[in-house]
């Protein structure tokens, strides 16, 4: 992968361009993404330019053999290690029992989450982590000298599930071997250890902008339109926006435009058909319902206090958020956001949807009538 096909992120990059050309490459890395703003795309792009036969003041030149087998993920001098788990119980497991695996995932996807990875694997209910002899293997690979005499790269995904076992690293993060560069990266900073991150050079990654994620899919074919309310509603992460882009913006719409009408007028049997639909979509998809919903809410507010091109409402959207302002005000709409959050984690936690949606669209029919 190459840094122009990394989405945003242009102060890091360049950043990490600057250390290579003046030499001053720190040897240990923090990179902390959330999901989907480009932590394992900006390590697969630095670690080519690392390798790069011809690596030009912008990029990796792409061409050169060390390119093209960095960017097929089979570079003798880039590794990884990521969340597994074992294939036969009771045996010990390591990345490079799915290396293969990982390939075709990355390949697919490099925005993927851990969830996509590990659901890739069909791991079911099986956790993945980074064991102590994931650790010890780290170690022993990094010891020996690179294959084609430049530099070795260590990238370490998902670096949270290295728990305490991480401890094994720290004199490896402290004196690593010459021209040897680790990259670790973490979505939640609070689940690293202190004496992993003080031992590394932290990037904070930021939310991917509207523009970014927009351009990102008109370069899949996706109309403009299209692309920006799904950029609208990615919430600054283009795996969301990929997730997204898996249902059309009406569908998702409608939803809401049923599930309101039928909340507001007290229309029973509408209602319980909205829900018997909806719960039968699926997780993902009732997942998708609550994110739109706040969504949708907090831009209802920002219609008071914001300039109209700064809402990120569509004219459809405004239409019906227009309505919602007949019935409540400011305060009750505010209140109705929190209820949402709430349902939505009960909704992460696979609690029954059918629940959640009745109790939620009672409840916010009574907040935004002032009746509770």
């Amino acid at each position: 992968m190459q840094f122009k096909e990394v989405i945003g992120q242009q102060e890091i990059k360049q950043q990490l361009i600057n250390e290579v050309r003046t030499d001053r490459i720190p040897h240990a890395q923090m990179f902390l993404s959330r999901t989907g703003t480009g932590g394992l795309p900006m390590a697969l792009a630095f670690s080519q330019y690392l390798v790069c036969d011809a690596p030009n003041e912008s990029d990796s030149c792409g061409e050169c053999p060390s390119c093209r087998k960095a960017a097929q993920l089979i570079h003798p001098d880039i590794h990884f290690s990521f969340p597994a788990f074992p294939k036969k119980s009771g045996k010990p497991h390591f990345s490079s029992d799915y290396i293969q695996e990982w390939r075709k995932a990355v390949a697919q996807q490099p925005y993927q989450s851990e969830y996509d990875w590990l659901q890739f694997l069909d791991a079911g209910n099986k956790q993945g982590n980074i064991t102590a002899n994931e650790c010890r293997e780290i170690i022993r690979r990094l010891q020996l000298k690179s294959f084609e005499g430049k530099f070795k790269v260590q990238i370490i995904w998902m670096a949270e599930s290295l728990g305490k076992e991480g401890n094994i690293l720290l004199k490896l993060l402290e004196e690593p071997p010459a021209d040897t560069i680790l990259i670790l990266i973490a979505e939640n900073q609070e689940l690293i250890l202190n004496t992993i991150l003080s031992r590394t050079q932290v990037k904070s990654f930021h939310d991917l902008s509207i523009d970014d994620i927009k351009e990102a899919l008109m370069q899949q074919d996706i109309e403009a339109e299209r692309a920006e309310n799904i950029a609208f509603l990615a919430d600054g992460s283009f795996h969301k926006a990929l997730e997204l882009l898996k249902t059309t913006s009406n569908d998702i719409f409608n939803w809401m435009e049923i599930w309101l009408t039928a909340s507001m007028n007290r229309q029973a049997n509408d209602l319980v058909q909205f829900i018997t639909k909806l719960s039968g979509e699926g997780r993902e998809m009732n997942k998708q319902f609550f994110e739109y919903a706040l969504h949708f809410f907090r831009e209802c507010l920002a219609l008071k206090f914001k300039s109209p091109d700064k809402v990120k409402l569509t004219l459809k959207e405004r239409s019906l958020a227009q309505k919602v302002w007949q019935i409540g005000n400011f305060d009750r709409i505010a209140r109705v956001i929190p209820l949402i959050e709430e349902r939505h984690y009960h909704v992460e936690r696979n609690v029954n949807v059918k629940y959640i949606l009745m109790d939620l669209s009672i409840q916010t029919e009574k907040i935004l009538r002032g009746k509770m």
